[in-house]
């Protein structure tokens, strides 16, 4: 998802369509995949670096559906077909967090944690990898709300505190595989997910 959006942002937009098309052409015969299904939550700042997000998925899990500002997020809200393109743009950013609330901006009339609950049963994850970018303080300042959130649904997570300049591989691995460790361990052997995507 990450590539797919970072590309759309600078190649021509007629053949990014075209190579998407293909994609989502493509999605109907990619077998099923048995790897323990995750959800990557935050890191808003900038895109995770590639190199953290292969490792993530090099210690036997899938990321089955995220919230992050170059994934999921950059896509929920649609800009308006109607009126005046400049008018559309900006009220696509004033909506965009209606759709998927952010953990950075305090919204009301939403939780995030009661968001990313919703999202995590729906896509069939198995747990949650929260990316949080050293000294956000914005993002910090909810974490707790949200860890109690995951702690009262059973739902297994890791907070991975991250650096623009990245994190050591072996580090992530190991705290991935403890928290792949800890899911295979509260997953009864007769539970079968069925969730397509």
């Amino acid at each position: 998802m990450q590539a797919l959006v970072k590309s759309s942002m600078v190649m021509d937009k007629e053949e990014h369509s075209a190579l998407l098309r293909q994609v989502v052409d493509g999605l109907a015969e990619v077998p099923r995949d048995d790897r323990v299904r995750l959800h990557l939550s935050g890191h808003l700042c900038h895109a995770p670096r590639p190199e953290l997000l292969a490792a993530i998925e090099e210690c036997g899990a899938i990321v089955v559906d995220d919230d992050l500002f170059t994934g999921t997020r950059y896509i929920t809200t649609d800009v308006p077909e109607g009126g005046d393109p400049v008018e559309a743009l900006a009220q696509r950013y004033l909506d965009r967090d209606a759709t998927l609330p952010c953990p950075t901006r305090v919204k009301h009339e939403s939780d995030w944690e009661d968001e990313l609950v919703r999202v995590v049963e729906a896509s069939g994850a198995q747990g949650v990898i929260v990316l949080m970018v050293r000294f956000c303080e914005p993002h910090m300042l909810y974490y707790p709300e949200l860890r109690k959130r995951l702690n009262e649904q059973g739902i297994p997570h890791l907070l991975l505190e991250t650096e623009h300049e990245g994190l050591p591989v072996e580090t992530v691995q190991t705290r991935v595989e403890a928290l792949l460790e800890r899911i295979h361990r509260s997953t009864p052997p007769h539970r079968t997910l069925e969730v397509t995507r």
